[in-house]
């Protein structure tokens, strides 16, 4: 779950982590590939957004106005 958590803050930012995902700082000894690309965007001005919905077939379809049933 750390890993995943640390994926997900690195991608909200916007840039490649300076540390892995136990704080353990990147160095040209210790992924230096890493190190090197750390701080850099990963995507340009583009950042990443998670977000959710939760809630059974018929909230889901009552709150997007569906035409048809979600499950059949």
């Amino acid at each position: 779950m750390q890993v995943l958590a640390w994926s997900f803050e690195a991608l909200r930012v916007g840039k490649h982590p300076h540390q892995d995902p136990w704080a353990r700082p990147f160095s040209a000894e210790y992924y230096p590939d890493r190190w090197r690309r750390a701080g850099t965007p990963l995507s340009g001005p583009y950042t990443y957004v998670l977000d959710g919905l939760q809630g059974d077939a018929d909230f889901v379809a009552a709150l997007f106005t569906l035409k048809r049933p979600l499950l059949e």
